[in-house]
């Protein structure tokens, strides 16, 4: 490096140098990190035992739904794969179409679409709350807690 890229280089630690502490000033938070490890874990009194908190229940919900994920699309991109190199016309439209509809869309909308217009629909038509309630209130409930967590919602 020369002596014109260390300018530069202080120059530009100095730019964000100040916007720091101009935005530090201007903002008046005070982070308090201190709080976080009770969202976390927390003790439980009447129970003498440590439960997760809201905080690793975001995180073991997030990596479970993400597993799901991952799963479903393996899934329906092999179908799409196999379909896609088929010799029936028809089957390689319907993979095109399908997947050009969905890579066009943005993911956004398709979140919107199916979480506030055909979830309730689905679980409606497939009465799929009372299902859920009635394995959630079986005596062996530990297989629906690994797969769909905590059974405390659902046995109200």
């Amino acid at each position: 490096m020369r002596w014109l890229d260390w300018l530069i280089l202080a120059l530009l630690a100095g730019i964000t140098g100040y916007i720091g502490l101009r935005m530090q000033g201007a903002l008046n938070y005070d982070w308090r990190w201190e709080l976080i490890p009770d969202y976390m874990l927390r003790y439980r009194e009447d129970r003498q035992e440590w439960f997760a908190n809201l905080l690793l229940q975001g995180l073991f919900a997030t990596i479970r739904i993400s597993i799901y994920a991952s799963i479903l699309a393996l899934i329906i991109g092999t179908i799409l794969g196999v379909a896609r190199c088929s010799e029936n016309l028809t089957t390689r439209l319907l993979a095109r179409t399908y997947l050009e509809l969905l890579r066009n869309i943005p993911p956004v909308i398709i979140i919107f679409i199916f979480f506030f217009f055909l979830s309730q629909q689905l679980i409606d038509a497939l009465n799929l709350n009372s299902w859920s309630r009635g394995i959630a209130r079986s005596d062996n409930a530990h297989i629906w807690e690994f797969f769909f967590g905590d059974c405390a919602a659902f046995r109200r």
